[in-house]
């Protein structure tokens, strides 16, 4: 989006408040080479407050829009007073998400199920200057490496949360169904690694001939370095997803029932493995199931390790 706004305007430039992983989103910024024109905030905190502040001060004297695709109206009130201030001092507020708020007197871009996010960016892009603009994707590209390293299987099995993460024992099922004839690269991050794996799991994790198995907080750098060393990046629904997707790499994403904007499906470089309806017809709906190996996004749950095993082995 911050690049779509730059495209019409030189001269526009785009803050983000980060209220967490602000290292990582500072090191995409850098090898986007985004730098000049976008701006990352630690919003973290009492931070939060003083970006309000700021962004009010400077909405006096140059044009300011905030453009904001989650909440409602019904907002916390420091964020409800920005925008009204903003408002007041001869800013904007873009709106995108779900659902039209009305009345307000904020702009609003509602969400269209069927379009892709970069769509939606353009579509915001066109309410901000007031025309329409339709720009390609990808519309940003990552600096890579020269890979020397041997060609594997990269496997993310982890989502932000554990109900979107594939089950380790199913992953433990397909690292044997894969026996020792392809290497495999496994990563997860210490703070995963805690709900993720007990000491069982793991020992088989480390222990397998053909596995290299590596829990760490990785630099954007290497994430994208291990994306392109692979011949397959296998994951989830989560960020990293995306970067596959971004860098055109060949992506296979077991997913839960995503819909719209997040749903990959609708880029050339995914396999897309999910369930949208249960044994009976009847769909998920992104219900969350309890089993015995924890709780889990029963579309997510529903694939099997030879399906997984098979989207992996079709190279």
């Amino acid at each position: 989006l911050a690049e779509r706004l730059h495209r019409g305007d030189e001269k526009t430039s785009t803050a983000f408040l980060v209220k967490g992983k602000y290292t990582l989103f500072s090191e995409i910024v850098q090898n986007a080479g985004l730098a000049h024109h976008v701006v990352l905030y630690d919003a973290s905190g009492f931070r939060y407050v003083l970006f309000l502040i700021a962004a009010i001060i400077k909405a006096t004297y140059r044009q300011h829009t905030v453009v904001n695709s989650f909440h409602s109206l019904w907002y916390r009130l420091p964020t409800r007073f920005l925008y009204e201030a903003l408002l007041w001092c001869g800013g904007r507020v873009i709106l995108s998400r779900h659902t039209v708020d009305m009345p307000s007197r904020f702009e609003q871009v509602p969400y269209h199920l069927s379009e892709t996010i970069w769509e939606r960016n353009n579509r915001i892009a066109s309410q901000y200057y007031k025309k329409a603009v339709s720009y390609e994707f990808p519309i940003v590209s990552f600096k890579q490496k020269k890979q020397v390293t041997p060609v594997y299987l990269h496997i993310h099995p982890v989502g932000s949360i554990p109900q979107k993460s594939f089950p380790v024992e199913k992953l433990k099922a397909v690292l044997k169904l894969l026996g020792t004839d392809r290497k495999v690269r496994i990563t997860i991050t210490p703070n995963e690694e805690v709900w993720y794996v007990n000491d069982s799991s793991r020992a088989f994790l480390t222990v397998q001939p053909s596995v290299s198995y590596k829990s760490s907080f990785f630099s954007f750098e290497e994430i994208v370095a291990m994306i392109t060393a692979s011949d397959t990046f296998c994951t989830v629904n989560t960020g990293i997803m995306w970067v596959s997707i971004f860098l055109g790499h060949r992506t296979v994403v077991i997913d839960y029932d995503t819909e719209g904007e997040w749903n990959p499906a609708q880029y050339e470089n995914v396999v897309r493995l999910t369930h949208d309806v249960d044994s009976h017809g009847k769909p998920y709906q992104q219900s969350v199931g309890t089993y015995s190996d924890g709780s889990f996004y029963e579309a997510l749950y529903a694939v099997t390790p030879v399906e997984v095993y098979d989207a992996l082995s079709d190279r």
